[in-house]
This record gives structure tokens, C-alpha cells and sequence, in this order.
């Protein structure tokens, strides 16, 4: 997201329509996945509610950014 957007309920607004059209269609679970280190975004979906889920997330990287 663009950091001049941040902070202004754009993504917690987006999140709640998400979640809203996902309940209507019988969605009993979001999943999320957010890179380790990625303290703020964790932050955010903590403080939408979200939990750490004990799961396990593989990956492979095929082109590295």
C-alpha cells in the first residue's frame, strides 16, 4: 500500500467488506499469510482480530525480490 495512504481506515474498511461478503457466501474461515518480519502488518490484522494460526505455510521463491 502507498505509506501517504496509510493510517486512513482504507485497509480496515476493505477488510470488513471482505469478511461481510465472505460470511454471506458461508466462508467459515479468512487465512491470511504475511511475511515474517512484517511487524506492521501483523499489527494490523492483530488489531482487526486476527490470530497467529498453528499451521504450517510452504513456499518456494522463484524469482527473489
Amino acid at each position: 500500500m502507498d505509506p501517504a495512504a496509510q493510517g486512513r481506515g482504507f485497509g480496515r474498511q476493505l477488510m470488513a467488506e471482505i469478511e461481510a461478503r465472505l460470511k454471506i457466501t458461508g466462508c467459515p474461515k479468512l487465512s491470511l499469510q504475511v511475511r515474517s518480519g512484517n511487524d506492521a502488518a501483523v499489527g494490523f490484522y492483530r488489531a482487526l482480530g486476527y490470530d497467529v494460526d498453528a499451521a504450517v505455510s510452504l513456499g518456494k521463491r522463484l524469482i527473489v525480490d
